[in-house]
């Protein structure tokens, strides 16, 4: 079980590159800043997330709902501790399913 002193203690190493030790402990010395500006930190940010998606083959998939259809779907899927997007990609997944074994009852 991981207690507060140990989650800020790795919470804090996550951002420094080494453990110096000294005379009177360990010293962690903090991570150079990359980007010089905000702008260069969104560019390389953007950039990283380009090639995750490219690499992934990730392609987005725009879906059009009446508001008050989505409003409902978000509270189901919160009720059920499910994000919308896992619900709507099991939806699919379990569709396929049915068409494939040959149900014949789906409607559209």
């Amino acid at each position: 079980m991981c207690n507060i002193v140990t989650y800020v203690i790795l919470t804090e190493l996550a951002f420094c590159d080494k453990l110096v030790y000294g005379g009177k402990g360990a010293v962690y010395m903090p991570r150079e800043k990359k980007y010089v500006n905000d702008d260069q930190r969104k560019a390389a940010q953007f950039e990283a997330v380009k090639r995750y998606k490219d690499a992934k083959k990730i392609k987005r998939v725009p879906l059009d709902m009446p508001e008050d259809e989505l409003e409902s779907l978000k509270k189901f899927c919160s009720d059920h501790g499910e994000s919308v997007t896992s619900f709507i990609k099991a939806a699919i997944q379990e569709r396929k399913e049915r068409l494939i074994s040959g149900e014949s009852n789906i409607e559209s």
